[in-house]
């Protein structure tokens, strides 16, 4: 979908609201601190889990923007894998 809005180059205002939202919400739901009660040895090993969480999200949120983008690409993917499985 973003893919058609930026080839018509209408309404590319909409596609910078949109990720600029989802930039947001990636920093709102990202906790900055886990607690303030916790141990440091756990405060470390959460704060190590955090990072590989991030990572994780930020690669999926990646994933999910450029297929948003180039659609036709899943979906003939798919149907390629689908037909196959089919055929078989």
């Amino acid at each position: 979908m973003l893919a058609a809005v930026l080839q018509t180059g209408k309404f590319l205002w909409l596609v910078i609201f949109a990720i600029l939202c989802a930039a947001v919400s990636v920093y709102y739901y990202f906790p900055r601190y886990p607690g303030q009660c916790i141990l440091r040895t756990e405060l470390r090993r959460l704060q190590k889990l955090l990072h590989g969480f991030k990572s994780m999200l930020v690669i999926i949120a990646i994933i999910v923007i450029l297929l948003g983008i180039f659609p036709q690409w899943l979906i003939d993917n798919l149907y390629n894998i689908l037909w196959v499985t089919i055929e078989s």
